[in-house]
């Protein structure tokens, strides 16, 4: 008999993805993962105002004070730069929430580190359930602003390589891009402030980022609301071609894990498909060692 893949695989192979959208297989993050080890969420944390608003320190206050004089590149600057340790251990939960209200949830690792030349590394692993159980996702920064992407699929014992014109697809069929876990180079694009604004009561700063000539991005623009005390993208809107945003990223609780800012739950809204993704964080501990020998495309296809 011919063994049956997963439908999840025959998803990925096909190209097929949620309704009528075409997807060449399961597209963050974030830059969740990415920018900061990972979007998720601890439960029983007592909502996301009350987290988002906790208390700052006098460093916190030093850098809200320091955002009155800022420029748009050097906001940035101060994003991309943001301390998220030097590795981090995470278990976590990718929930899919459809236009009816149906929810289908998923359970990853995710390992990251900071190499010594300032370049991250990023290993995402599903555990559950089944369909999709051992996929692997690696992700490796490249010196000149380069970054290189591996997926695994265990049902076909096979690691393909994410190239340039796939990075505007989903991610295993969310509501991220590819793109959206990648760290972009801060010159590859223009900023400029907008103006100023709070998010469930943290006091942000509204950053908009197009891309510029020649360089390949799935967006229009990016607008972001950045948090004047941490750094931490709260809210950002994602521009396709249209004048209303194509997808909506929201940081629903942030809070401080061994002194570093986390995004700890996320929610990526995909408005025209009426359909989200939520990336909640179980746990996490930072600092405690992952070494670099985890992320090579030998550790993603030892499932």
């Amino acid at each position: 008999m011919k063994h049956q893949l997963p439908a999840v695989c025959r998803e990925m192979i096909r190209g097929r993805g949620r309704g009528s959208m075409f997807y060449w297989v399961m597209a963050a993050v974030v830059a969740v993962v990415f920018a900061a080890g990972i979007a998720g969420a601890a439960a029983g944390d007592a909502g996301a105002a009350a987290n988002n608003a906790g208390a700052a320190g006098a460093g916190d206050a030093d850098a809200a004070a320091a955002g009155d004089n800022l420029t748009g590149e050097q906001l940035a600057r101060l994003v991309y730069d943001r301390d998220v340790g030097r590795d981090s251990h995470a278990e976590a939960a990718m929930i899919l929430i459809d236009h009816r209200g149906g929810r289908r949830e998923r359970l990853m690792i995710v390992d990251t580190m900071m190499t010594g030349d300032g370049l991250r590394r990023a290993l995402i692993r599903f555990t559950e359930p089944p369909d999709i159980a051992g996929t692997g996702f690696l992700t490796l920064e490249e010196g000149g602003g380069e970054t290189t992407q591996y997926l695994y699929l265990p049902a076909l014992r096979r690691t393909r390589r994410i190239v340039t014109s796939q990075k505007g697809r989903p991610f295993v069929n969310s509501d991220f891009f590819y793109e959206d876990l990648e760290r972009r180079p801060v010159e590859q694009f223009d900023h400029r402030l907008s103006g100023a604004a709070a998010v469930d009561g943290v006091a942000c700063l509204i950053l908009e980022s197009t891309p510029k000539s020649g360089v390949k991005s799935a967006y229009r623009m990016v607008r972001r609301w950045v948090a004047r005390d941490r750094w931490v993208i709260m809210r950002a809107e994602h521009f396709d071609r249209g004048e209303k945003p194509l997808k909506t990223y929201t940081v629903e609780t942030c809070r401080r894990v061994d002194g570093i800012w986390t995004e700890m739950r996320v929610r990526m809204r995909h408005e025209k498909d009426d359909h989200e993704t939520v990336l909640e964080i179980r746990s996490i501990v930072y600092n405690r060692g992952v070494g670099e020998d985890r992320f090579t495309t030998r550790e993603l296809e030892s499932w």
